[in-house]
């Protein structure tokens, strides 16, 4: 998220706001999957995307999902996949599956986090974010997507040990 903050200032500063930017960030790789865990896609309302969640295979799925997703308002996690001779026959580099974690919103916490990180005052911070009940298992195999749930409050971890959120009971 840290890579998008500058794209994101720019949006921001032409009239968007957080609730008019909606992301896509990998959850879990299987095989030689194009981008890492973590990786992260922003798509605004007004169509521009930034970052990337494949390398360029799924971000318009990927967007697409995000606009169902402001419908619903449900967070989802869809699973990506394609073989690496398929990828190849097309003209890919590789293969690979992904779950990527779809939400209506850029969550806040995310980006205070990503801007908190910056600079020689920066400081460390892990955002736990709960996958709705329907999300893939971590097996790999095929998954049909269910219609996911509101987003969850996050959870964080700040590098000094300071814990803000709750994940249900203690």
């Amino acid at each position: 998220m840290k890579e998008l903050l500058d794209t994101l200032s720019t949006w921001q500063a032409g009239g968007l706001d957080n609730a008019q930017i909606g992301r896509a960030v990998v959850v879990r790789t299987f095989g030689s999957a194009p981008r890492p865990e973590g990786a992260v896609l922003l798509y605004a309302t007004d169509g521009r995307i930034a970052g990337s969640v494949s390398g360029g295979c799924v971000e318009g799925a990927a967007a697409e999902e995000i606009e169902r997703a402001r419908v619903t308002g449900n967070a989802r996690v869809i699973r990506y996949g394609i073989s690496d001779e398929e990828a190849w026959d097309v003209g890919l580099a590789c293969g690979g599956t992904i779950d990527v974690l779809v939400q209506p919103i850029a969550p806040g916490v995310v980006i205070e986090a990503a801007t908190g990180s910056i600079g020689s005052g920066g400081h460390g911070s892990a955002v736990i974010t709960p996958l709705p009940a329907d999300s893939p298992p971590s097996a790999f195999g095929a998954h049909v997507p269910g219609e996911g749930a509101p987003p969850a409050a996050a959870l964080v971890v700040t590098d000094a040990g300071q814990l803000t959120g709750s994940l249900g009971t203690a």
